[in-house]
C-alpha cells in the first residue's frame, strides 16, 4: 500500500473543515494546463473547492477552479503547492513527501 488510510482520512476532514482554499499548480501541473489550453502560470492561486480519495493507486485528489471559472481540474494533491502559512501546510507538506517517495520506489 502507498497510503496510511487513518493519515488520508484525517487529512481529508481536516482540508475538508479549510474549504475553499487556496493552493499554487506544480510547475508540470503548470506545462499540462497549458497544453489543454488552460491560461495559467506557475504564480497564479487556484482554488480548491473539494477534495476526495481516489484509492491507493490516485491519492488524495483536489478539484480546482481555474482562473477566470470557466475550467475545473482535478489532479493529484502531490501537484499542488499550498503556502507556509496555511494551518494544514505541514500535515500536507508530509503526505506529499511520503507519498512520492513511495511512488518513486514503485
Amino acid at each position: 500500500m502507498i497510503d496510511d488510510e487513518k493519515e488520508v482520512r484525517e487529512l481529508i476532514g481536516a482540508l475538508n473543515k479549510h474549504l475553499p482554499m487556496q493552493a499554487y499548480a506544480t510547475r508540470p501541473l503548470v506545462k499540462a494546463l497549458r497544453r489543454q489550453g488552460a491560461d495559467i502560470k506557475v504564480y497564479d492561486a487556484v482554488k480548491i473547492d473539494s477534495v476526495l480519495y481516489l484509492g491507493d493507486e490516485g491519492g488524495v485528489a483536489c478539484s480546482m477552479g481555474l482562473s477566470g471559472g470557466k475550467n475545473v481540474v482535478v489532479t493529484s494533491i502531490t501537484h499542488l503547492r499550498i503556502g507556509r502559512d496555511h494551518p494544514l501546510a505541514g500535515q500536507i507538506q508530509a503526505y506529499q513527501s511520503r507519498r512520492s517517495r513511495h511512488l518513486a520506489g514503485w
